[in-house]
């Protein structure tokens, strides 16, 4: 396996910083689609803090465990009620779409409802934008699960997409359907495909939603977590403020519309190792290996961690937060979480995994 080539780089286009940030998105009407869900919640409170005028549309009201920001509007919406989508993204300089199912696994017996989901509101959505008398910038949180099985490391843009699961191919053609929009319409559009993102705000009562989340929770209920196999395949852990950061530089370059981009890292990190670091930082736990689940074998990506050089270029970005440090964040939070009253804590399925 190679290793991650974090040497720096030239930078064609100088990295924005936090107040030019701030400076871009304050005043705009930003619309956040799944903005009751895991990035989409961490993306308002970011937003908020820059002074944006911010609409989250869902499917319905959760209850998070902190309050929206004061002055964000909410509206339902379901992406697969075509009709209801004109008023939701009518006069939106700024559209981040996070909303969808989420599971590999799960779209293994549940193939038609994940193409609902994640595939045919897309288009849906994209048809209610291109009728907009004005095109807003849209950014589509996608995954790497487009990728598949790893043919090579660390995967950067230009590696084939092969997904193994029906949430990975959907979501691959939902990219596809987003970059035709850009060229038949010109519709400002980037996919940004993330890699295992984590952080606070994750669903408190989710197996599918994240391994950091799962495990975390099993350390804190006293429980082993539970590795499959030997746990030494890696993946490329992400925390969230970071990715945060990542989108709303790439809705800030112009120079990213139209293209798909990694977000993620840049380093690998076995479960096992994965799994140790949170046992040190929380103080508890144990590991307990176990054979694999016959649909989580069939969906297994093996290895995988990303090459960041493209969004390093367009827009200077770097993750900046180490493993140790985000995962302590995540157990503060799950600890004041567990003395929050239930219908507080965070739960919702509209947001992308």
């Amino acid at each position: 396996m190679k290793s991650p080539d974090l040497t720096p780089l030239s930078i064609t286009n100088p990295a924005p910083s936090s107040a030019d940030l701030a400076a871009h998105f304050r005043h705009k009407n930003v619309l956040v689609m799944g903005g009751s869900g895991f990035m989409g919640f961490n993306l308002m409170r970011q937003l908020a803090e820059f002074g944006a005028q911010i609409t989250v549309a869902s499917r319905g009201i959760t209850l998070p465990a902190m309050p929206y920001p004061a002055g964000v509007n909410w509206m339902r919406a379901d992406l697969s009620d075509a009709e209801s989508l004109d008023p939701v993204v009518l006069g939106r300089d700024i559209i981040f779409i996070v909303a969808g199912a989420t599971g590999a696994v799960a779209s293994i017996n549940a193939p038609v409802e994940d193409l609902r989901s994640n595939l045919s509101g897309q288009l849906n959505l994209l048809e209610a934008i291109r009728r907009m008398p004005k095109l807003p910038r849209v950014i589509l949180v996608g995954t790497r699960l487009v990728y598949g099985v790893a043919q090579y490391l660390p995967v950067d843009e230009k590696h084939p997409t092969n997904p193994n699961s029906a949430y990975g191919v959907h979501k691959l053609t939902a990219e596809k359907y987003h970059l035709l929009y850009h060229h038949l319409h010109a519709l400002p559009t980037t996919v940004a495909r993330v890699t295992v993102a984590y952080g606070p705000y994750t669903p408190a009562s989710s197996y599918t939603y994240g391994v950091v989340s799962h495990f975390a929770q099993a350390i804190l209920r006293g429980e082993a977590i539970s590795i499959y196999g030997g746990g030494e395949q890696t993946r490329d852990f992400v925390y969230v403020d970071d990715v945060t950061d990542a989108l709303l530089r790439l809705a800030a370059c112009k120079q990213a519309a139209g293209e798909a981009i990694n977000v993620g890292h840049g380093r690998p990190v076995t479960l096992a190792h994965l799994a140790e670091t949170m046992i040190r930082v929380a103080g508890a736990g144990e590991i307990a290996h176990v054979p694999w689940p016959p649909d989580a074998e069939k969906v297994e990506t093996g290895n995988f961690y990303t090459d960041v050089t493209r969004i390093h270029q367009l827009t200077g970005w770097r993750p900046w937060t180490p493993l140790e440090d985000g995962l302590r964040r995540v157990f503060e939070y799950m600890r004041q979480m567990s003395t929050a009253t239930p219908a507080r804590v965070l739960m919702s399925t509209d947001d992308h995994r």
